[in-house]
């Protein structure tokens, strides 16, 4: 196996048999059938696939690439660079996967939920497909109203601070216990529907603050962009919906030894709905949009100008708007709950 610290001008460079090319709206993503693993190919790089498929040394890469384009600078040092994405992403198969330049997350793998997931997806996709968006646009609606409701509801209200002035450790254990697994799960059970695999699922350490996991990484073989959508949109819509019925709880019983668990259910259940669908963070909203605008970039496109030109403008501009447009409503929603909220 040649590294590419050895590698000359003898090396040929040739894709793996499992790497397969996938078109978005303005970009080619090359993903790996085995793992999942993806590199966005961009435009410049595109005319080398073929050269690559079929297996080719570099200075015939190199050759193309100025014959393409003539005005470029060192196209041997961009070229370089290329290749050593591909290798430390696995996706070249005479050469040895690289170590990745970032050190990965901490795991505790807890098991693997794809044969569940699996199951569920077919006994969903023995429903008709308009009779389940009909039932998930009425349990959103009907999470909605709970929501909506119990905002109205002045007297009844918990201010966000009760997360803390009166926590409760059954609520907490209500959410980690029902709402993260199902989180995740429902993760898994979209990518399944859209006809790939998951990974394994546990614990993913960002520092010393363990979160819960699915692997998703085949995700990005799902051609369609409505289908890629649903697979990040299936977790926050488990928090809306738990968010709703704890208001819907709060807003029908009549049960003081109840209230504070279910006060602590919904505030952790709401604040996750921000979290997990606001587009600034990598999350659920990130990939979401992205998904969307058919661009695995369209992220750090819009935060960054120097990698602005990476993406379309029209989704660098969309992504904005939209990330503006979360951050105004978030501020209005959380201005109004605590000024109109019982403390």
């Amino acid at each position: 196996m040649t590294s590419m610290a050895t590698a000359n001008s003898e090396t040929v460079y040739r894709f793996h048999e499992h790497v397969v090319r996938f078109h978005r709206a303005h970009t080619v993503m090359l993903v790996s059938k085995k793992d999942g693993t993806s590199v966005r190919v961009s435009q410049g790089a595109v005319e080398l696939l073929p050269l690559l498929a079929e297996g080719a040394d570099s200075e015939t890469l190199v050759a193309r690439l100025r014959a393409l384009y003539p005005q470029a600078r060192n196209p041997a040092s961009k070229l370089k660079m290329f290749l050593a994405q591909l290798a430390q992403a696995g996706l070249l198969d005479n050469l040895p996967e690289q170590p990745r330049t970032k050190p990965s997350a901490r795991k505790i793998v807890l098991g693997n939920p794809d044969a569940v997931a699996k199951k569920f997806a077919a006994a969903f996709m023995l429903v008709p497909s308009w009779l389940r968006a009909a039932f998930t646009v009425s349990l959103i609606i009907a999470a909605c109203t709970g929501i909506g409701a119990l905002f109205l509801d002045k007297n009844n209200l918990p201010h966000p601070m009760r997360l803390f002035d009166a926590f409760s450790v059954w609520g907490l254990m209500a959410f980690i216990i029902l709402v993260v697994p199902l989180h995740e799960f429902a993760h898994a059970v979209a990518c399944r529907m859209s006809g790939v695999p998951v990974g394994q699922a546990g614990l993913l350490f960002h520092g010393i603050m363990p979160g819960p996991y699915v692997d998703t990484g085949f995700f990005y073989q799902i051609r369609g962009k409505y289908q890629r959508f649903r697979v990040p949109a299936a977790g926050p819509l488990i928090d809306l919906l738990a968010a709703g019925t704890a208001a819907w709880l709060l807003i029908l019983l009549d049960a003081p030894s109840l209230s504070p668990a279910l006060v602590t259910l919904f505030l952790l259940s709401i604040a996750f709905v921000y979290l997990d669908t606001n587009p600034l963070a990598p999350s659920d909203g990130s990939r979401m949009l992205e998904a969307l605008l058919d661009d695995e970039l369209a992220r750090r496109s819009a935060l960054s100008r120097k990698r602005s030109g990476l993406s379309y403008w029209k989704s660098v501009w969309l992504y904005r708007a939209v990330l503006v447009l979360h951050l105004a409503i978030s501020g209005l929603f959380i201005w109004y709950w605590w000024t109109h909220s019982v403390r």
